[in-house]
């Protein structure tokens, strides 16, 4: 169903800022409305899947999806999604897990940093159909997906329990720290029929000199951070403890937190997610000592969450890494 989004636009007063500037950015929280709203007036549950399938085949490429196609194999192309996605979102991010065999299943993750209920339904449907298509059209048909994820639920709308599995032609799973698919590891080597080495050095270059003239993030929510990750290690990480160092009231902290599209105890989970594995990395640290470097209580608190994070124990994980 075509839908003219001048109405949409009008009701979540954005209609003057994206005729006066096309590349203007929202915040988070109208993003999401627009979402919501654009699906509403299609009467499409599936919107973000559908909306997908027409944009790939509309063709519409910009700097960034250029740089993409110029790639010279998928793995390439996916090291360029995870590098230049800022480019056109400022909280959104790409990540690219890979198994210690190369005959195992890779995945490529989409989530919003520190937002753990992630992107709206209908954003998380569009960017993972959108990039599922447009990774199988430039492969010209031989990538092949095993699995699909999302952080949303399973359709209670009316919707076919089986209207993503039809639509993916896998399995489909919900409920996900992050929304993703995944892939047999081998296929991250196949070549791209668009590959340009020499264009794509081009595009990089354009791209990284965009990136530089963004402006920076919010700083506000970077000295969260360092206060967080100062206070990890036997402090107090608590949004309280965290809000008097840095001088402000506990409400103006979560303020500000949520006026770039950030949870405090996200932001907390997050450095914990980063640090773990650093730590993991050096064998001279005993587990245990890195579960009170992360601030847990006990040991057990960590393991849980760490199996949480990457679906194996840390001592799992370690001799991976190995």
């Amino acid at each position: 169903m075509d839908v003219d989004p001048t109405p949409v636009l009008a009701e979540l007063d954005l209609e003057e800022l994206t005729a006066s500037d096309a590349d203007a950015r929202i915040p988070l929280r109208q993003e999401n409305a627009l979402w919501e709203a654009m699906a509403r007036a299609a009467e499409d549950p599936l919107f973000g899947l559908h909306a997908a399938t027409r944009h790939h085949a509309q063709q519409q490429q910009d700097v960034l999806e250029y740089t993409i196609r110029t790639s010279p194999t998928v793995r390439h192309a996916m090291h360029c999604a995870i590098r230049y996605n800022r480019l056109f979102h400022d909280v959104a991010r790409f990540r690219l897990e890979e198994p210690t065999s190369s005959r195992g299943r890779a995945r490529f993750h989409h989530y919003f940093e520190g937002r753990p209920r992630g992107a709206s339904l209908h954003a998380a449907d569009f960017t993972v159909a959108s990039v599922v298509g447009l990774v199988q059209d430039l492969a010209d048909g031989t990538f092949a997906v095993a699995e699909i994820g999302f952080q949303h639920g399973a359709p209670t709308d009316g919707t076919s329990p089986n209207a993503y599995s039809d639509h993916f032609g896998c399995p489909i799973t919900y409920g996900n720290d992050t929304n993703f698919f995944g892939f047999d590891a081998a296929l991250l080597d196949l070549p791209l029929k668009t590959a340009d080495v020499g264009m794509n050095v081009v595009l990089r270059r354009h791209a990284d000199d965009t990136l530089e003239k963004l402006p920076k993030l919010d700083g506000f929510a970077e000295r969260v951070r360092h206060v967080v990750a100062d206070a990890l290690a036997g402090g107090d990480p608590g949004i309280d403890a965290v809000a008097d160092t840095l001088r402000v009231s506990r409400r103006t902290l979560q303020r500000r937190l949520d006026d770039v599209g950030l949870k405090f105890s996200a932001v907390v989970e997050t450095l914990r997610r980063e640090m773990a594995t650093r730590y993991l990395t050096d064998d001279a640290i005993a587990i245990a000592e890195v579960a009170y470097l992360l601030g847990y209580s006990e040991p057990s608190a960590f393991h849980r969450a760490f199996r949480r994070w990457h679906g194996v124990s840390p001592a799992a994980w370690r001799k991976q890494r190995r």
